[in-house]
């Protein structure tokens, strides 16, 4: 009989084995054209390449027989929306007809009707309809009452205030998640005013829960990182002569790696 551990150790190994990675297109062309005869057609060479390429590791057969049938390559019960906090953000264009595609997220935030003006955007992200400016879940205890989105913010800035360079960039993704604000405020493009604006604001207001890091966490991240460095350390060390895998290793550091 197999032990429960056993049958652990065995799936914690597949678990965090990495994949091979594949080669470059024009050298996997090159291994079928050293395979191949002179007299082989193109189209026999191209169909060789194709093949190739779908059974590659990098696309599992689960993943390609969702794509090649049109199904969603997952399902999840909460509604996600990513969140670009760079204070230039790249515009949605169309180069074939040199238009732009749609409104981004902070002209939609920008445009919102009378009523809503102190609307912070972290809140618009997560509770209104983007396009009705309707609030999501206003009954939160109806059986359908629509879920908060999960935003995901990027990219993750360190919020120290010595930190000259990135410092100021976190003020300002702050400020554009809580402080109400409108495309064209003088602010938004004055680089000097985030810091000291922000240190304001934020010292009168009480703020919602936005998941970028705080300064205590993430000094405490950087010591959970040492202190984990060091146990991965110790545990080579308890090992000797016989020392464990790398995967073994991982994992007795624990689900907080």
């Amino acid at each position: 009989m197999t032990s429960f551990g056993a049958v652990l150790a065995y799936a914690a190994k597949y678990v965090t084995k990495a994949e091979s990675k594949s080669q470059a297109y024009d050298e996997v062309l090159q291994t079928i054209l050293d395979k191949s005869d002179a007299s082989d057609r193109v189209q026999g060479v191209y169909l060789k390449l194709l093949q190739t390429l779908i059974t590659e590791r990098d696309f599992s057969a689960q993943e390609v027989c969702h794509l090649l049938h049109g199904l969603k390559m997952h399902h999840s019960t909460c509604s996600y929306i990513s969140v670009l906090l760079s204070p230039r953000p790249s515009l949605p264009l169309d180069f074939e007809n040199a238009t732009r595609e749609f409104k981004t997220l902070r002209e939609k935030y920008s445009s919102r009707p009378e009523g809503l003006e102190d609307l912070p955007y972290i809140t618009f992200l997560r509770r209104y309809d983007l396009h009705s400016y309707r609030v999501h879940g206003a009954n939160p205890e109806h059986a359908n009452a629509a879920k908060e989105r999960v935003t995901i913010m990027y990219p993750i800035l360190h919020p120290d205030p010595e930190n000259e360079d990135t410092y100021p960039l976190f003020c300002y993704a702050k400020l554009l998640l809580h402080f109400p604000w409108k495309l064209g405020d003088a602010w938004l493009e004055d680089e000097d005013c985030w810091v000291e604006k922000w240190t304001k604001w934020s010292e009168n207001c009480e703020l919602l829960d936005d998941g970028l890091p705080s300064l205590e966490q993430s000094r405490t991240d950087d010591q959970d990182g040492e202190d984990d460095e060091d146990d991965l350390e110790d545990l080579t060390q308890e090992e000797g002569l016989n020392p464990r895998a790398d995967w073994q290793l991982e994992a007795l550091l624990g689900p907080n790696r």
